[in-house]
Parts: structure tokens; C-alpha cells; sequence
């Protein structure tokens, strides 16, 4: 229990800076990605499954789990004194707990497009590749980071799930709102020497690690045209846009019928 309550940065003062609790796809990482997978597919079928108005009562349900996740995160590093800036809900992740919270209340298509944006470009992604591996697995921000984001794959899922199929033209509505986020948060990095976003430092994250290396530390951010080209593809996949793609239903999916192509 003595490693329970303390931050990565106090685990990484006392036992170095490459501390790892488990390598990528060990059994604890497959244990872990597996665990996150059956109790999302087991929600989706019972999402499924649910009327209208109990398929909002569950969204509203994964919010206020995201809320008293993150909540419990800020008080404990609050109460043990390990608390400092780089922990303010400013990371992609964190900012989509509020997002999914305007959704769970006003059930929007522009709120939609977020999540399933995240769930696209970076939560889904930050399973298989985690940054809790610098904690020990019983420690509770190590058990927060998993958690969390199970929640922020689960939620965009269920709406996958409930029908919504997400169109071209959304994008339209998320990546200027992104751009509005990320415009200040580049600048308050720079003021309180952070990296939200991962906006002005590459390391600490594998993905955009990659990107300087292949693209250089100085265009590292390059890396995420492709990443933006691959989500509008996934749009275009899942919705039906002007090009007249159509997408099986949720009952043709169910009962392995193929797609009826063609024009609206």
C-alpha cells in the first residue's frame, strides 16, 4: 500500500525515470486490454438493448463516473500535497469528460462528433500504448488513467451503439472547436512550461514520439495530418454523406447482412 497514493513524478524520484510496471502487451497489459474490452462490449449489448429514455439515464451515469474519477484524481493529489499544473484538466482526454457531459444533457450531433473524434485519434490508443505502465498497477492514479479511459472509449461506443452514425459534415463542427482549444493551450504551455495537448514537446507520449521521429521535433505536429486524413475517412465510413455511401444498420450488423450500396 505504500506506493498506493503517490504521483509518477514521486515514483519516478525514487525509482527512476524509466520505470516501467509492465511491458507493452505482457500479461498484465493483455489482462488489462482485454478487461477494458469485454466490460465494453457488455455495456454496448445492454445499451443496445434499452429504451430511449434508459440509454440517456446510462450516458448521463458514464459521465458522472468520468466526473467522480477525474474529481477523485484532483482531490487525493491535493490532499497528499503532489499536486501541481501539469495535472489541470487541460489534456484532449480530460477536456472530453466535459464534452461527453454537454452531450449526456443536451444530446447534440456537435457534442457526438467529439467523443467519437477522441475515441478515433487518441483514447482508443492510449490503451494499447499507456502511459500508467510508469505506475505500479495497485497504485490509484494508475487505476484512474485506466478507468477514465475505458469511460471515454465506452461512452462514444454506446452512441456507435444507440444508432448514431457520425457524417462528413461534422467535422465541420469538431475541428474548429479543437482549434479554439488548442490555440490558447499551445500559449499556456508555453507560460506555465506544460505540454497539454502534447502541443510543444513530443516526448512523454510513443505516438507523437513517432511523429519526431519521422517528421523531426521541429515539425513533429506534421504527424497529425494523417492522423486527422484517417479519422475524416473513419466519418466517411461510418456516416452517409452526399457521396451516397450507405452503412448497414444496427440489426443488419446484428444478423451479418451485407450492405445495399448506392445512390440516396
Amino acid at each position: 500500500m505504500e506506493d498506493f497514493w503517490k504521483s509518477v513524478q514521486t515514483i519516478q524520484a525514487e525509482r527512476g525515470a524509466d520505470y516501467r510496471a509492465f511491458s507493452l502487451f505482457s500479461a498484465t497489459h493483455w489482462a488489462e486490454l482485454l478487461g477494458a474490452a469485454a466490460v465494453i462490449f457488455l455495456c454496448a449489448v445492454i445499451y443496445y438493448r434499452c429504451r430511449e429514455v434508459t440509454r440517456h439515464q446510462i450516458l448521463r451515469a458514464v459521465f458522472v463516473l468520468m466526473l467522480a474519477d477525474e474529481f477523485m484524481k484532483q482531490a487525493v493529489l491535493l490532499y497528499t500535497g503532489q499536486w501541481n499544473v501539469t495535472y489541470l484538466p487541460l489534456h484532449l482526454c480530460s477536456i472530453n469528460i466535459f464534452v461527453c457531459w454537454y452531450d449526456a444533457i443536451h444530446q447534440s450531433r456537435w457534442s457526438k462528433g467529439n467523443p467519437l473524434c477522441a475515441l478515433y485519434s487518441g483514447s482508443s490508443g492510449r490503451n494499447v500504448e499507456p502511459s500508467w505502465q510508469r505506475l505500479p498497477v495497485w497504485n490509484l492514479l494508475h487505476l484512474h488513467s485506466y478507468s477514465i479511459h475505458v469511460l471515454l472509449i465506452l461512452y462514444p461506443v454506446l452512441l456507435l451503439a444507440g444508432g448514431f452514425r457520425p457524417q462528413v459534415h461534422h467535422i465541420g463542427w469538431v475541428l474548429p472547436f479543437l482549434c479554439a482549444i488548442a490555440t490558447p493551450i499551445f500559449f499556456l504551455n508555453r507560460l506555465l512550461k506544460t505540454n497539454f495537448f502534447f502541443l510543444n514537446d513530443p516526448q512523454g507520449n510513443a505516438i507523437t514520439a513517432f511523429f519526431a521521429h519521422c517528421f523531426g521535433e521541429r515539425f513533429y505536429l506534421l504527424g497529425f495530418l494523417p492522423v486527422l486524413a484517417a479519422v475524416l475517412l473513419l466519418f466517411i465510413c461510418h456516416g452517409t454523406g452526399q457521396s451516397g455511401i450507405n452503412v448497414c444498420s444496427v440489426q443488419e450488423i446484428r444478423l451479418l447482412w451485407p450492405c445495399n450500396g448506392g445512390a440516396d
